[in-house]
């Protein structure tokens, strides 16, 4: 072992062993009740000449939350009682030969004579925790520090690379415009409100009335609400993360997803194919509807208050590849089922809507509407999936997530919003041509007042009725079914196969 190994060796062990074995030369320990014989104590050297430099450490006394109210006052005796100067004096110094936190009692002669005084009233000092706020124990800081040191003075690593790397071992990244990434998607985000906004202002136009016609002008406000309360949400990612933070981020995003989907689902309940009570009632009670699945979306958000979504430090062994970051978690059992209730009531809703359109494929007024609304919510019922699974699986990199998080919010924003607002111009284009086709050769088309055939028989399964439903063209504003030359021959077959079974079956019966 050379001299420079033991001047500068971190380790405790390896110093304790060398004190106790008197072969160290110059050592930087902590101070050891004992050792006074047989080495001389010196103060650290320090920023200013004549003032020297110390890490401080303690033991310290308290009086436990959980002691009984009936003997606190006994305790707060005891520890003023350990805690004066006399047995700091007598027992502390003089009996263990330890350092005291009464400064006052280092101008003593006595406390000077057992202990080296000037070690402690000349000090810079820097206090000494056995954890610091963030959980991590001080000697796996020192740890680190001591071997990017290492690193930098027998290594030649460079002076910023190593000052970057122990700043990194506590350090919290998060998402800032100052960043390249940051700046990027706040753009994409400015930009996709600012779409959304412009083309919402058209819709008051009498010229873009009978184009977009599949919601009144309230539904459009809360439709478009909606995906600027889920844009909102993506912005509470940049700066430090706070519990606040957090709560609102998930709020926003299941409440603007729930105001997104309340429209849709009204329209396509108040357009069923066929007369019946519920319709009609929600067609007279609308905002009864709308404002009752609000208050749900409202009330479930409440109830994250009672156990909010708290931020979580992931701190990583090597800075050098990951970097520490925060993120949102949900540490409540109570909560998880508060959040797994809204995704479920979601999920609901978009399953719900798959099937109305499904069921109003073929309605006339909104034929060109239900085509683009499959679509959008093929991408919402994607898009919460992917929400959901990046929330559970395990990626390091905090810029990926903010990354990959933000593109599924844009997606769900714009592509949904296009899809509504200008895919059904498409949709026209495409059914204009069909028109003039069927025009030209002499397709005739037909009404019949019942939407299913006087023929067929009354008692039929759901599942029947929904494909029945799905195949049949019908009009709102007349309440009738409207079929070709060809849907009507069809009907005829299916008709006279029905009719043939029943036969077969009354004649088997009799």
């Amino acid at each position: 072992m050379n001299k420079i190994d033991v001047i500068f060796k971190g380790d405790e062990l390896f110093n304790i062993m060398t004190l106790m074995n008197n072969k160290g030369i110059f050592m930087r320990f902590w101070d050891q009740p004992g050792l006074t014989e047989m080495y001389h104590i010196t103060p650290l050297p320090g920023k200013k000449e004549g003032i020297n430099s110390g890490l401080t450490s303690s033991m310290n006394i308290g009086i436990g939350k959980y002691i009984p109210v009936e003997k606190k006052e006994a305790a707060i005796k005891v520890l003023e009682y350990l805690t004066s100067e006399e047995v700091q004096k007598e027992i502390v110094v003089k009996r263990f030969g330890t350092y005291t936190g009464i400064k006052k009692l280092y101008d003593d002669e006595e406390v000077c004579k057992v202990l080296v005084c000037s070690i402690v009233k000349e000090a810079q000092t820097i206090h000494r925790e056995f954890k610091d706020i963030d959980n991590i124990y001080i000697d796996q800081y020192i740890k680190k520090v001591n071997n990017i040191f290492d690193k930098f003075l027998f290594e030649n690593k460079p002076t910023e690379e190593a000052l970057s790397e122990i700043a990194d071992i506590s350090k919290i990244y998060f998402i800032s415009l100052k960043s390249s990434v940051g700046i990027t998607i706040f753009i994409a985000l400015i930009f996709t409100v600012c779409f959304i906004l412009i083309t919402f202002s058209k819709l008051s136009r009498k010229k873009y009335e009978e184009k977009y016609s599949f919601f009144t002008l309230d539904s459009w406000i809360i439709y478009c609400l909606g995906y600027m309360v889920i844009l909102s949400s993506e912005f509470l990612y940049y700066g430090e993360l706070s519990n606040t933070k957090c709560h609102m981020r998930y709020s926003l995003l299941f409440i603007g997803i729930g105001l997104c989907m309340i429209p849709i689902l009204y329209k396509l309940l108040i357009s069923f194919p066929d007369d019946n009570k519920y319709s009609q009632y929600l067609l007279t009670h609308k905002y009864v509807f709308i404002l009752s699945m609000i208050g749900i979306e409202i009330f479930i958000n409440i109830l994250l208050v009672i156990t909010p979504f708290t931020k979580e430090k992931k701190k990583f062994e090597n800075t050098n590849i990951y970097k520490n970051y925060e993120r949102c978690t949900m540490t409540s059992k109570f909560g998880n089922y508060i959040i797994l209730l809204s995704i479920i009531i979601k999920v609901v809703m978009a399953f719900s809507t798959l099937l109305l359109v499904f069921i109003e494929w073929n309605v006339r007024e909104i034929h060109d509407d239900v085509r683009a609304i499959a679509i959008s919510d093929y991408i919402s019922i994607l898009s919460i999936i992917l929400l959901t699974v990046l929330d559970y699986i395990k990626i390091n990199k905090y810029e990926v997530i903010f990354i990959i998080h933000s593109i599924i919010i844009i997606i769900i924003c714009m592509g949904n919003y296009i899809f509504i607002y200008s895919i059904k111009l498409l949709f026209m284009s495409i059914g204009n041509k069909e028109d003039n086709m069927n025009l030209k050769s002499g397709v005739s088309v037909k009404t019949s007042k019942n939407l299913t055939s006087s023929n067929e028989p009354k008692n039929k399964n759901l599942v029947s009725k929904i494909i029945n439903y799905h195949y049949n063209e019908y009009s709102i504003s007349t309440g009738s079914s409207i079929s070709s030359n060809n849907s009507q021959c069809y009907n005829q077959s299916s008709n006279r196969k029905n009719n043939d079974s029943l036969i077969e079956k009354t004649n088997s019966i009799n």
